[in-house]
């Protein structure tokens, strides 16, 4: 079970930048003379370009200060007392693989396993495919499936072991870097949709790669769902 509700709405982190710069404009412009807000005196088209330089010089000091990060240490699971009650909590499947770490950058990807490890050469056509993905790090578990479609360790082992990984699996279910912009502090609902999004863009491409979706209910639910 993951929380849903961490962290804060994307606005709260980071306002647009040329708001008040382009409010300030069209205030410029009644001061002109002119009832409809468009500005059209040499003053205010100069600040209007001004405006339109703030908004560009921002954004390259912010794509150039702003790198991906070699890997993120993954959040593992701990043993509770009790599942959680609240209904604030998004369950997932646990699936019986390796959980692995997917850097994608200029259409190449390492995996990473949850000790950082370079295991890339390991799942060469994950790697391959992931690295069709957009800019980001991708967070999930590579798994073998038996033909009921459920995950079996020992065939994952064995595949590595024999170098037959074309058929396994990346369940995804985290996108904690999106082409640059560190998501970590937004809920984890935002950062699920947005991985959902780009993977059903490349569905039919990509299908070893896979979205991982979570069931909203109180944990008690679930965990009676799971025992029948």
């Amino acid at each position: 079970a993951r929380h849903i509700a961490e962290g804060r709405h994307i606005r709260e982190i980071r306002p647009h930048p040329g708001r008040d710069c382009a409010e300030n404009a069209q205030r410029l412009a009644f001061q002109q003379g002119r009832g409809d807000g468009k500005a059209d005196s040499p003053r205010t088209q100069g600040g209007d370009q001004t405006c339109r330089k703030k908004k560009e010089s921002r954004a390259q000091a912010q794509s150039k200060s702003i790198k991906l990060p070699d890997f993120i240490e993954p959040e593992l699971c701990k043993i509770i007392a009790a599942p959680p009650s609240s209904a604030d909590w998004a369950h997932e499947v646990k699936f019986d693989g390796y959980r692995m770490q997917a850097r994608v950058e200029n259409g190449r990807a390492i995996l990473r396993t949850r000790k950082g490890l370079d295991w890339s050469a390991r799942f060469p056509e994950i790697a391959r495919d992931c690295g069709a993905l957009p800019d980001g790090i991708y967070d999930g578990e590579i798994v073998a499936l038996d033909k009921a479609g459920i995950a079996d360790f020992a065939m994952l082992q064995a595949a590595l072991s024999g170098g037959k990984t074309a058929n396994l699996v990346f369940f995804l279910f985290d996108l904690p870097y999106f082409e640059k912009p560190d998501l970590r502090n937004q809920p984890l609902e935002k950062r699920k949709d947005a991985l959902r999004k780009i993977l059903e863009a490349r569905g039919r491409k990509l299908t070893r790669l896979r979205y991982v979706s979570h069931f909203s209910a109180t944990g008690g639910a679930i965990l009676d769902a799971a025992c029948r």
